[in-house]
């Protein structure tokens, strides 16, 4: 049987990403690689004033990791089985 403690850090995971525009970020990242905080909002299409939040949610829930290059924050995917997870279940969807 599963530990309940596991459990709960794997609901607190999924959490992160029950999010579309989280998704979307990680999507342009998986696609593009890093990228500084502008220019995922252009690739991801999700406007300035609300990223920031849905970029610390996923660094906080270490799903991306990031970094300071100058003066731009990078941002970067930190854990790969997420992208794993992302394509299987999009995967599954789309063959419907």
């Amino acid at each position: 049987m599963i530990p309940d403690e596991f459990l709960e850090e794997v609901a607190r995971r999924f959490g992160y990403l029950a999010d579309a525009t989280r998704l979307r970020v990680h999507s342009a990242l998986h696609e593009h690689g890093e990228a500084s905080v502008g220019q995922l909002a252009e690739l991801s299409g999700v406007p300035l004033p609300s990223f920031s939040q849905h970029l610390n949610r996923l660094a906080t829930g270490g799903i991306l990791g990031r970094g300071r290059e100058g003066t731009s924050i990078i941002y970067w995917i930190a854990e790969s089985t997420v992208s794993e997870l992302r394509d299987l279940v999009c995967g599954r969807l789309a063959a419907k």
